[in-house]
């Protein structure tokens, strides 16, 4: 995640993953409001070490100008999930919340519906849509990735997904 030093296996990669994770998962444990670090700590100050400096959506002062890839992935989900109203965690069930690899979170928005999918290891899946396509996303993690949507059939009322550990959000049409 991203508490974690770069020598503790943090990269800038699973830092765009968490930030859509974690706030989908706050928002799907009934969390009104989260926010992220969107600045950068005070050269000098108490939070200047990692992993907070490696934490916030745009490089460090004198850093590259260019945002990380977790800014990337922030702007999606903020586009994506915009004024939603209801949060509906349809995961499958496991023995414990922290034994759950897959993770399904239907947002209802008063244009439709979202739902935010992945899991931590690859795993195909079958979401289950009343709908004839839906838009598929994959958050963007990389530097110079963009969100390309991509439209897919559904088929018998099902969408086969391949999941892995960035979030895909799922527009069904």
């Amino acid at each position: 995640g991203p508490f974690q030093k770069t020598t503790e296996g943090y990269t800038d990669e699973r830092n765009a993953q968490f930030v859509v994770k974690q706030h989908v998962q706050a928002f799907a444990g009934g969390v009104d409001r989260y926010t992220w670090a969107l600045g950068t700590p005070k050269p000098g100050g108490v939070w200047d070490s990692e992993p907070w400096t490696l934490m916030p959506l745009t490089p460090r002062p004198g850093g590259k100008p260019a945002p990380k890839p977790s800014y990337a992935a922030y702007r999606l989900m903020v586009e994506k999930l915009r004024g939603f109203t209801k949060v509906e965690d349809l995961s499958p069930p496991s023995e414990a919340p922290e034994d759950r690899r897959t993770v399904v979170v239907r947002f209802t928005k008063p244009t439709g519906s979202v739902i935010v999918l992945w899991s931590d290891a690859a795993a195909s899946y079958d979401l289950e849509l009343a709908a004839t396509s839906a838009v598929v996303t994959l958050v963007p993690t990389r530097k110079g990735d963009e969100s390309k949507p991509e439209t897919r059939a559904v088929d018998g009322g099902r969408l086969r997904l391949a999941l892995g550990p960035a979030p895909l959000f799922v527009e069904p049409r």
